[in-house]
């Protein structure tokens, strides 16, 4: 299974509701087997654009992110996630 993430447009604050004035765009698509690794690097992507926006970073992980891990779902240790960049043609 491949799970797909377009970071065409997503907001790093406030929410549920949608905020303009808090999203951010780039001309990126993630893609793994693994989505609780995409989850782990969605959140360090957020904290990042929080806090170079002077905003707090979200000082816990999401309770979900290890016990999906503990389930075998994927992996949240950001040491063992492998990052492989590829260049559409």
């Amino acid at each position: 299974m491949l799970h797909i993430v377009p970071l065409s447009l997503y907001q790093y604050i406030g929410g549920p509701q949608f905020n303009s004035l808090y999203t951010y765009s780039e001309p990126l698509l993630w893609m793994s087997s693994d989505p609780v690794a995409i989850d782990r690097l969605l959140f360090e992507r957020i904290n990042a654009l929080r806090r170079n926006n002077g905003f707090p970073e979200i000082k816990s992980l999401p309770s979900q992110l290890p016990f999906a891990a503990s389930l075998g779902l994927g992996t949240f240790d950001k040491e063992r996630i492998q990052i492989k960049q590829i260049e559409a043609k």
